[in-house]
Order: structure tokens, then C-alpha cells, then sequence
């Protein structure tokens, strides 16, 4: 009964994933950043919203530095880099929310040369 359990919990944690991706571009986009920039505005207006996308982007960003041993967006504050993405996001609604934090990321890279 237990494992018939966890093969169902584990088939809904599957399927309840956001999954986004462009092969030409990289990899897959997957959870958080596969939601649309127009979600990001409507859900970063609450407290548990905003922390849910602070995360996904300090992670990816983490993420980046740490397959590319580099430290980029260490000196941004969170703040900030929040307020590039809801710009960005404002302007470009139907955008994945991943995209708009590699373009961030990219920004960043370009800065710290």
C-alpha cells in the first residue's frame, strides 16, 4: 500500500512541474521560471508569491556561477534584481519568467567584464 502511495505522490509531483524549454537555446526551464512573466507580476504582489520567484531566480543565478565558477550578481541586491525583472516582465508579459532572468543574467555577465 506504501508504495502504491508514493507511485501516486510521485506521479502528481511530476505533472503538478511547470516545464519549459528550447533546445537551440540550452536547456529546459523547469518549475518557477517556466510560468509566464504576466503570472510573476500577478503573484509577486504577495509575500509568499514574491519569495517563491526571489528563490528560483537566486537559485538560478547561483546555479549559473557555480557550473561557471563565477560570481556574478554576488554585489546585486535582491531588490534590485527583482525590480530589473518586474520591468522587464511589464514590457514583456508573455515572456517565461526564465528567460527574463537569463536576459538578467546576461546583463549582469556583460557588466562585470
Amino acid at each position: 500500500m506504501t508504495s502504491i502511495i508514493s507511485l501516486v505522490l510521485l506521479v502528481v509531483c511530476f505533472n503538478s512541474i511547470a516545464f519549459a524549454g528550447n533546445p537551440d537555446q540550452g536547456g529546459a526551464i523547469i518549475g518557477t521560471g517556466a510560468q509566464s512573466c504576466s503570472e510573476f507580476l500577478t503573484h509577486s504582489t504577495s509575500s509568499s508569491g514574491e519569495a517563491q520567484y526571489v528563490q528560483w531566480t537566486l537559485g538560478f543565478i547561483s546555479g549559473v556561477n557555480y557550473s561557471k565558477r563565477q560570481e556574478i550578481g554576488i554585489k546585486a541586491g535582491k531588490s534590485a534584481l527583482m525590480k530589473q525583472l518586474e520591468t522587464y516582465c511589464r514590457e514583456h508579459p508573455f515572456d517565461k519568467f526564465g528567460d527574463a532572468v537569463i536576459g538578467l543574467y546576461q546583463k549582469l555577465s556583460e557588466r562585470a567584464k
